[in-house]
């Protein structure tokens, strides 16, 4: 069942740089420890935005629900927070940042929980269609089940070194 999956690898497999682009600043892959993070956000379409690390199963917000506009490019966290910085912590190796676009607010801390971890692979089916900008889900027999909440999910990936 999806519910076997681990967070990083159901978020993984949906992450898709169709809809929202994220790239790190100068396009650097490798940090040491306590050095500032920063990255570009692009997407194609207006929502709300919602930043977390996750690590296997467990997960640290960074955003939550921040709107933004379409085709605008924001850096974070600068566009977001003034005079606070991201930086690069343990565990060392690989880190993982996702950033969750919706149509509506979401209650991320239920939605990244375990229990409801079905309910993203739902919201996110793999056959998505698009319709008047809205991402639209399609069950088996072809027929439109309803809006997806999620509009798309993008992400960056970092190797971390000690200091």
């Amino acid at each position: 069942s999806p519910t076997d999956y681990l967070l990083e690898d159901l978020l993984d497999s949906l992450t898709s740089n169709d809809i929202m682009q994220l790239k790190l600043l100068f396009n650097k892959k490798v940090y040491r420890e306590h050095e500032r993070v920063s990255f570009k956000i692009n997407s194609s379409f207006g929502g709300y935005l919602s930043i977390f690390i996750a690590y296997q199963d467990s997960y640290r917000l960074l955003m939550t629900n921040q709107k933004i506009e379409a085709s605008k490019q924001y850096s974070f966290p600068n566009s977001f927070f003034a005079r606070k910085h991201l930086v690069a912590k343990k565990p060392y190796g690989t880190t993982k940042i996702y950033a969750i676009l919706s149509r509506i607010p979401l209650d991320i801390e239920s939605y990244l929980s375990n229990n409801s971890l079905d309910k993203v692979g739902e919201d996110l089916s793999l056959v998505n269609r698009f319709r008047k900008g809205v991402m639209v889900t399609y069950n088996n027999m072809g027929k439109p089940q309803r809006e997806a909440e999620i509009l798309g999910i993008g992400g960056v990936k970092f190797e971390v070194f000690r200091k």
